[in-house]
């Protein structure tokens, strides 16, 4: 999105605007995350089937432990 001018918000804004289904947005910035946020628009429509189709494909969880995952990552992540 940083290809585009204005705002975060504004940009948002005009990427739904120009037919994308979702918007990205991944640097974990709250404000700009809220930004984005308050610019996006529930799916509807032939986007809402497009995304229900994609979910309707994933399979049932496997009961992995979502934390004990994050800690075995950061750990080999982690600089000896």
């Amino acid at each position: 999105m940083n290809a585009l001018k204005g705002t975060i918000g504004e940009r948002a804004a005009r990427i739904v605007g120009g037919g994308c289904d979702i918007v990205l947005h991944c640097n974990g910035v709250m404000d700009e995350m809220k930004a984005v946020v308050n610019e996006a628009i529930p799916l509807s429509g032939d986007a809402l089937r497009r995304a229900n189709a994609v979910e309707a494909g994933f399979g049932k969880g496997d009961g992995a432990d979502e934390q004990a995952i994050r800690a075995e990552f950061h750990g080999l992540l982690a600089v000896a």
